[in-house]
This record gives C-alpha cells, structure tokens and sequence, in this order.
C-alpha cells in the first residue's frame, strides 16, 4: 500500500521532485485535504528513514 501511496504520475516516482513532494503528490491523488498530507508526509519520511527535506 505504501508503494501506491508514493505512485503519481503513469505509477512511477518523479525523480526531478524531492521524496516529500513525491509522497504528497500520491496522497493529493487519493484526494487528500493539505493539513493531512502535510501532517503525515514527515511520518512516511521517518518510516522509511529518510530526512524530511520540505512538505507543503
């Protein structure tokens, strides 16, 4: 499910954006209000153990 959440565009990452924009561009697709994916963007980050590098 977490491989789905981070999928945007033709289900692949965009590497030209930032991890956090890619996780927020997945959960902006399953229609997701802003104060929700900004609150739960640095939770993926820690999970996966990666440095929270912007979320807005």
């Amino acid at each position: 499910m977490l491989a789905f959440a981070l999928a945007c565009i033709e289900n692949t990452l965009r590497p030209d954006m930032a991890a956090s924009k890619n996780i927020a561009c997945g959960l902006r697709t399953k229609r997701w209000d802003g104060k929700r994916i900004a609150r739960r963007v640095p939770q993926m980050l820690e999970i996966v153990e990666l440095e929270s590098d912007c979320c807005d």
